[in-house]
């Protein structure tokens, strides 16, 4: 999947084909699942059809289904997470890393929690800004945002830009070359920053591992936090050489024979590739047949990481192709 060129005017036009007062429409999918953090499995009475980008897909329910096909093999995706905030300098901050991450090719735009370091209020800045990348853009919460407001700003969007996608709902993506597979949340309540922040239980990762086994490849499991680690290179080491990622999604993974996945969530672990146990470092610009990210932090504040060196904003882009996966890595440059 590339994004031609010839496609470039129809990057920030997205249209949705539904009616406001269809009570199987999206207005009704949403008011039916407000309130959950971690959306279930479901169907819509009449599937929604959502043209942007130069695609079209189908909204179901928890799925929706690229309609078209293009020639390639390849599922590019850009990746951005941990934006904190909506002001003018982070907002800036993702322009830049849009321009940077746009010239290799995007299919789909893929912001995977930690969107406030509270709250998301509907009329907040950073989820147009997000939606104006003019791609599918799928968001879902981590540890720090209240579902509940989450879900009715990501709702208000939807309704103007329909390519702003709820991952927390809608959690599997059939991209024509790649699957994504969405966990909202985070597995540890203690680094719960509201009361609305969604721990993701036993059932959840029940419920996701028949997903995952029942639906098609390949297959990309996207989550706030990553799946606990062993080794140096692991994407769950903190700056004390700590290990704290989740050990149930680690056998999530291998169960259910996951190869790639796309995390966030530990900042000084940011722009790290590696295998599942966190042994075998993946290079950027390398192909691999096991290929596990995090994506860092996109807020341009500084950040020490555990190179210890200075961050100051980075975004990923991943790319698909058939049984390997590749990724690179864009820094923002120290702010004059």
């Amino acid at each position: 999947m590339r994004l031609l060129g010839a496609s470039l005017a129809l990057l920030f036009v997205a249209s949705v084909a539904y009616a406001d007062d269809d009570e199987t429409g999206y207005a009704a999918f949403a008011t039916k699942r407000r309130g959950e953090c971690v959306g279930k499995v479901g169907k819509l009475d009449k599937p929604i059809t959502i043209k942007t980008g130069g695609h079209e897909y189908r909204l179901e329910g928890h799925r929706l289904v690229q309609v078209d096909k293009d020639k390639d093999k390849a599922l590019r995706i850009a990746v951005l997470s941990a934006t904190k905030d909506d002001r003018e300098e982070t907002l800036a901050a993702l322009d830049e890393l849009f321009a940077m991450i746009k010239k290799k090719g995007v299919d789909v735009l893929v912001v995977n929690g930690d969107l406030a370091s509270a709250e998301i209020n509907p009329d907040e800045e950073l989820f147009p800004k997000l939606a104006s990348f003019g791609v599918l853009t799928i968001v879902t919460i981590g540890n720090t945002e209240s579902c509940g407001l989450f879900n009715q700003a990501a709702t208000a969007v939807f309704e103007k830009s329909p390519n702003f996608v709820n991952g927390n709902w809608v959690r599997q993506i059939e991209l024509d070359d790649g699957v994504l597979y969405t966990l909202p949340g985070y597995f540890d309540r203690a680094f719960a920053h509201t009361g609305g922040a969604e721990k993701y239980k036993d059932a959840d990762l029940f419920a996701l591992k028949a997903m995952l086994k029942e639906g098609p490849g390949p297959k990309i499991l996207v989550s706030h936090g990553p799946p606990k680690m062993k080794g140096k290179n692991g994407l769950d080491v903190v700056t004390d050489g700590d290990h704290v990622g989740d050990p149930r999604m680690t056998e999530l993974l291998k169960a259910a024979k996951v190869p790639f996945g796309i995390f966030g969530h530990i900042l000084e672990a940011g722009g790290r590739g590696t295998d599942l146990d966190g042994k075998r470092r993946v290079k950027p610009g390398k192909w691999a047949k096991q290929l596990y990210v995090n994506a860092g932090t996109a807020n341009p504040d500084p950040w020490m990481m555990l190179d210890g060196s200075t961050g100051y904003g980075m975004g990923l882009w991943v790319e698909i192709e058939g049984n390997r996966a590749r990724y690179e890595v864009f820094r923002l440059p120290e702010p004059e």
